[in-house]
């Protein structure tokens, strides 16, 4: 090989001084040998997209290679012509080609097939590049020109493009989204990211996907809690204390799910997409529980915590557990960043269970999805939240403002340790029941192991020990398996006026009922339409209405009849209707926003409506007042739901 090459360099350099026009058969062969170096070395021709994607400048190169290939093919056409012009150049073209023939055996001519296979597959990408180049200008325009619309139904979007103009870089994550500082820029990202502008007309083809819905699975109970134990993994005391407790009550939770499968006739339940953030033990937060579980610290939340990972796993759905600001960002795919920007897809969880301090990194990191997505959470409230303290406008201009209110939730999404108000849902937690040879070991350590407890009654410590059904697994079970599939987080219907109730007068009783037979009467522009009842859960079934007493709450008023004041059916009271049928005689009405209305006037005679869903609320009273209270029945053993509620 090396000799072939130097007698064809020696051909070459006799040629070029008896044959001028020879001079570009020798460029055109550098060329290509250049070519052949840069194969040798790596992939042949790899071009960066974004370095060719400069419009005229790689238009213009590939115009110069272009014409430097015709150049060689006009002068290749010439020294073939020149090849028949004298004996003596043709014998030394016969000696160069002598020489090429000898090259052949190592693969040259193969090799400079491919180097032009190569060139080819590079004027193709090039001109792909420069096609979609021009297209992207084409629609796009010049960077900065894009005009922002004026539409009625997008009021903000001149003043978000304003305020993206002065503060795209201060989070990397709209960067992440495109966003490069012009005008068109922030466009794309406020109508296909963000939602404040209208869809941009040549962007339809563009737009993100649509994503296809998560095939629904069918939930089945579970026994074996072993793979719960490994998802809730190690390396705090608090999360070890947890799986003990997982573990010691694994048996009871498998009969319970057995039993309440029975109960429920195997009914086919659709397995949910479920993600519990447990707030307080991330690092985030401090984490002051798990150096104190050892030490006599309060275990109270750790115990709930427990039990909820636990009815969750064991109801069958499919659970993820976070306990660090890092998987929680990978499990709902939060955009790299400081949290300004929405999450990247659809929410990929149907419920999340999460404390104040959850809470809080979501509102952090979730940006404007968490507004979007707030239906989905589910807080969990030791003490509870009532509906004053939650409206975030409400409570600071009426003096309810505290540290851990305000999140305008429907009060339903607040689940309570043990069920203090009817305005929030009772999640509860399981109080471990003692087999028998506990039993009898406990008896016959008795002396040994004291407590002072306190009762009104001697009588009451003489009660065998008696466990409420819904601090038993099987109760918890129950009522979050009925809470999972019939709880909506909405924010509880509109206000009131609007909507005839059919309630009608229970026999010999002042109570309302929901007329089972009854279409809804609705008023429109003075003209009545009916439609079939709405849905609601609990269902409407359960529903019973009745005035308080002046500065009586409702929560006192439905006990008082034996019942549960149910903050869900206050959209089906909130109407002129229910006060007529209750016999209290309107002289004046008002809408306004207050968390006790409905509520008649006992010294104006005045009726009041609400305005406000979020201010449906069982508790207040005030001396003034008779409130409108809409109440209901529950289970035995069960007050979180009605008879009817599974």
């Amino acid at each position: 090989m090396t000799a072939a090459v130097s007698d064809l360099s020696n051909m070459l350099r006799r040629c070029l001084v008896t044959l001028k026009p020879f001079r570009i058969f020798v460029l055109g062969l550098g060329f290509f040998s250049l070519c052949f170096l840069m194969t040798s070395r790596g992939p042949p021709f790899t071009a960066r997209s974004e370095v060719l994607s400069g419009g005229g400048e790689s238009r213009g190169v590939l115009r110069k290679i272009s014409e430097m290939l015709e150049v060689i093919l006009r002068r290749m056409d010439a020294l073939s012509r020149l090849s028949n012009s004298s004996s003596g150049d043709a014998h030394r073209l016969e000696e160069l080609s002598s020489a090429l023939d000898r090259l052949q055996p190592a693969g040259l001519l193969e090799r400079i097939e491919s180097i032009a296979q190569n060139m080819s597959d590079l004027a193709l990408r090039v001109e792909q590049i420069l096609q979609r180049s021009v297209r992207d200008k084409a629609k796009e325009g010049t960077l900065g020109q894009c005009e922002i619309p004026k539409e009625p139904r997008y009021p903000d979007c001149q003043s978000k493009v304003d305020w993206m103009r002065a503060r795209w870089t201060s989070d990397p994550c709209y960067a992440f989204y495109g966003v490069d500082g012009s005008d068109c820029s922030f466009l794309v990202y406020l109508s296909e990211v963000e939602w404040f502008c209208p869809p941009m007309a040549w962007r339809n083809d563009s737009s993100a996907p649509t994503h296809k819905p998560r095939p629904r699975t069918q939930a089945a109970f579970r026994s074996d809690m072993g793979p719960l134990l490994e998802q809730v993994g190690g390396g705090k005391e608090s999360l070890s204390f947890m799986k003990r407790r997982i573990r010691r009550l694994g048996p009871q939770w498998a009969s319970a799910a057995r039993r309440l499968d029975d109960r429920l006739r195997h009914l086919v339940r659709e397995q949910k997409r479920v993600l519990v953030h447990v707030g307080f033990l991330t690092e985030e937060s401090g984490d002051v529980f798990s150096p104190k579980v050892l030490k006599g610290g309060p275990l109270g939340e750790m115990v709930q915590w427990a039990d909820i990972f636990s009815a969750l796993y064991v109801l069958g759905h499919d659970l993820k557990i976070s306990v660090s600001l890092k998987e929680l960002q990978g499990f709902l795919g939060v955009p790299p960043g400081r949290g300004s920007c929405p999450l990247t897809g659809p929410l990929p969880f149907d419920l999340i269970y999460t404390d104040y301090h959850g809470l809080q990194h979501m509102k952090q990191h979730m940006g404007l999805s968490l507004r979007r997505h707030k239906c989905h959470i589910r807080v969990i409230d030791t003490f509870g939240t009532e509906p004053p303290y939650n409206h975030e406008e409400y409570a600071t201009l009426n003096g309810y403002r505290t540290n851990w209110g305000y999140w305008n939730l429907n009060c339903k999404q607040f689940m309570t340790m043990f069920p203090h108000t009817p305005d929030n849902s009772f999640m509860g937690f399981v109080a471990e029941e003692l087999n028998e040879t506990e039993r009898r070991v406990i008896q016959r350590n008795k002396a040994d192991r004291m407590a002072l407890v306190y009762g009104k009654e001697a009588s009451m410590w003489k009660v065998e020990p008696f466990l409420p059904f819904e601090f038993s697994c099987e109760g918890m079970l129950e009522r979050l398996h009925a809470y999972i599939h019939n709880q909506g987080g909405g924010g509880g219907g509109g206000g009131g006026g609007g909507v005839l109730s059919p309630l009608v007068r229970l026999q010999n009783s002042s109570l309302l009922a929901w007329s089972p037979a009854a279409t809804v009467p609705t008023v429109t522009n003075s003209t009545t339409s009916t439609s079939a009842p709405p849905r609601s859960w609990p269902p409407l079934s359960a529903l019973r209405a009745l005035a308080s007493r002046g500065g009586e709450s409702c929560v006192d008023a439905c006990r008082g009849a034996g019942l549960v004041c149910e903050p869900a059916f206050y959209r089906f009271i909130n109407n002129q209707d229910a006060f007529s049928k209750l016999d209290l005689v309107c002289e004046a009405m008002e809408v306004e926003r207050n968390h006790l209305f409905p509520a008649f006037s006992s010294e104006s005679h005045e009726c009041s409506l609400q305005t406000e869903p979020l201010l449906y609320s069982c508790s207040g009273a005030a001396a003034q007042y008779r409130r409108l209270c809409p109440c209901r029945d529950f289970r035995p053993g069960q007050v979180a739901l009605c008879r009817d509620c599974l």
